[in-house]
């Protein structure tokens, strides 16, 4: 994500106060939902794998019902930055509050299940965080 195009909405107050930059990066927890997909999640897998910068974990919840997914990313089960978790849960806001809740990074970013992203993305969007600490939400295309 370029941060010149990212769209940051203030914690507090109309406008951002720039900070100066910090010398630990926040890390980044890159969170997908998915269902259903098999294979085709695998082009935003390996897009999130090559990432750059602070990213710190890939968290994949599969609520899946059957093991399509699971296969499709076996490959890439042993990178340490990726935690796959299975669920019988049902519901994207089920799935976004387990990867909450599992997620260790101080940034979660969320895309979903059939993106792909630019591979300065996490730095991009900790660029943003770092340089207006008032900013609680960044979202971007």
């Amino acid at each position: 994500m370029d941060p010149a195009t990212a769209s940051a909405v203030p914690l507090q107050g109309e406008g951002a106060v720039p900070a100066p930059a910090s010398e630990n990066p926040l890390t980044v927890s890159v969170l997908i939902c998915t269902s259903g997909r098999g294979a085709s999640a695998v082009e935003t897998i390996q897009s999130i794998l090559r990432s750059t910068g602070p990213f710190c974990e890939l968290l994949v919840i599969d609520q899946s019902a059957d093991d399509r997914t699971e296969k499709a990313l076996r490959s890439f089960l042993t990178d340490t930055r990726l935690r796959y978790i299975r669920t019988a849960t049902r519901g994207k806001g089920i799935a976004l509050n387990i990867g909450l809740e599992a997620a260790q990074g101080e940034v979660l970013a969320i895309t979903d299940d059939d993106c792909t992203v630019d591979a300065d993305w996490p730095r991009g969007l900790v660029e943003v965080f770092e340089r207006y600490p008032q900013v609680a939400v960044v979202y971007g295309t």
